[in-house]
């Protein structure tokens, strides 16, 4: 059964992504554990706020790595 399914990076969170955390009551998993940018779109560089959840969601995987073994 699943327990728990959470979408740690995703591009509705404001990076290249689709970072996912899966648990049944014996397997975690995750799965695309990569957080990206986009060097260049429309002619511009990554935005501030962009970089800052980048930040968010890298350290939101690595959290989950931690904790779930």
């Amino acid at each position: 059964m699943i327990r728990r399914i959470a979408p740690l990076a995703f591009d509705s969170f404001g990076v290249r992504s689709m970072a996912t955390f899966v648990e049944t009551d014996d397997l975690k998993v995750l799965i695309d554990p990569g957080v990206a940018l986009a060097p260049v779109r429309y002619g511009l560089g990554p935005h501030p706020l962009e970089w800052q959840r980048l930040d968010e969601a890298w350290e939101a995987i690595k959290h989950i790595i931690r904790t779930s073994s």
